[in-house]
This record gives structure tokens, sequence and C-alpha cells, in this order.
């Protein structure tokens, strides 16, 4: 009996390291599909289950050397959200400057028709004249 006690004692220490490389390997084929998933429904699933299993590698393993590469990919992967966020804040500003542009335009010709408009090209021509 104490030699089988003795046994799986020795097998436990081999079992927790093969866990922590399963761990590893998993968070890394999470990785992988995380950049390649084009649907924000699974990456969200993905994104979840990498947070939950770095965060269990953490807490048994906190010297594994992978931690750091998956906590860059983390980061990598949140200032990509942010600048994609800034860059459809940044259109639809622009659009809504262009749309108050035209809609001023439009305002101006409509109640103000008897004003000459403004003619660049003659503009021009007048300073040039003026320069003679």
């Amino acid at each position: 009996m104490k030699t089988k006690a003795s046994s799986t004692s020795r097998s436990r220490p081999q079992n927790k390291d093969k866990d922590k490389d399963n761990m590893v390997k998993s968070l890394t084929s999470l990785s992988v599909s995380i950049e390649s998933c084009k649907k924000k429904d699974e990456r969200k699933v993905a994104l979840a289950k990498f947070d939950v299993g770095l965060a269990t590698l953490k807490a048994t393993d906190p010297k594994n050397p992978m931690i750091k590469f998956f906590q860059d990919k983390q980061t990598e992967w949140k200032e990509k959200e942010q600048n994609k966020r800034s860059n459809i804040d940044a259109i639809v500003f622009i659009f809504v400057c262009l749309g108050v542009v035209v809609v001023a335009f439009y305002l101006s010709v409509k109640f103000f028709p008897e004003t000459d408009p403004f003619d660049p090209v003659e503009y021009i021509k007048n300073l040039f004249n003026k320069n003679k």
C-alpha cells in the first residue's frame, strides 16, 4: 500500500506540469482564434475563455514565462479595439461636420437668394487686376 501512495504522489507533480502545459497550449490556441476570428460574438466568447484561462494560469503557476506574453497580447487587443472605436468616432464626426456645412449652404441659398454668390474666379481676377 505504501508503494501505491508514493507512486501517486510522484505522478501528481507530473500531472500538474501537464495541466500547466495544457493551459499554455489552450491559451495559445485561443489567442490564434481571437486574432483570426471575424465574428464579433465568437471573438467575445474566445476573449472570455482567454481571460479565465490566463487567470487560472496566474493562480497555478505565477512564475510561468508565458504569462507576460499573454498579458501583452491582451493589451494589444484592447489597444486595437480602442483604435477602432476612435477611428469610428472620427469618421462620424467628419460626416456630421459635412452635414452641417451642407445644411448651412442650403439654408443660406434658400433664405438669402438676393445676395450675390461669391465667385472665386472673379475674386482672383480682381486681385491680379488691382496689382497691375
